[in-house]
């Protein structure tokens, strides 16, 4: 039962979340997710948990419009990685083609991100172009 209203849950956020009049007085608002603190200290048990925590990252440090983005993943033994690209269909450019943004990785073991965004990278002091992974929340 308690996988089940997960699942239910999980499926309610990724079709209400990307919504352009999301009422922003709700917990998992982007407001309110920028003043929360990401925790990164529990195993991430699927994808779906993983992208989450990866989602709350973006807005937090606004490095993309939540709204103009798709993400694809993949995992090994010890992580889950997303790219995230723009999605021009949703923000008015070529629906064909969707760039590469920046990546993120997720360690399965402690929740803990790193990014490999250009932006991020500035902003922490770190060459953009090297385009090496850093710890983000």
């Amino acid at each position: 039962m308690k996988k089940l209203l997960t699942v239910i849950l999980i499926t309610f956020c990724i079709v209400t979340c990307g919504k352009k009049n999301q009422d922003t007085s709700d917990l998992v608002s982007d407001t309110n997710i920028k003043k929360q603190k990401i925790a990164k200290t529990k195993s991430i048990s699927n994808s779906e948990e993983a992208y989450q925590l990866v989602r709350k990252s973006i807005i937090k440090h606004n490095l993309a419009d939540i709204n103009c983005i798709t993400a694809s993943e993949g995992e090994d033994e010890n992580y889950y990685y997303f790219d995230i690209r723009s999605n021009n269909e949703k923000c008015g450019g070529d629906p064909s083609v969707a760039p590469r943004l920046f990546s993120y990785q997720v360690n399965k073991k402690t929740g803990k991100l790193k990014t490999d965004s250009m932006q991020w990278a500035e902003k922490i002091g770190k060459d953009p172009l090297a385009m090496e992974f850093h710890a983000i929340d």
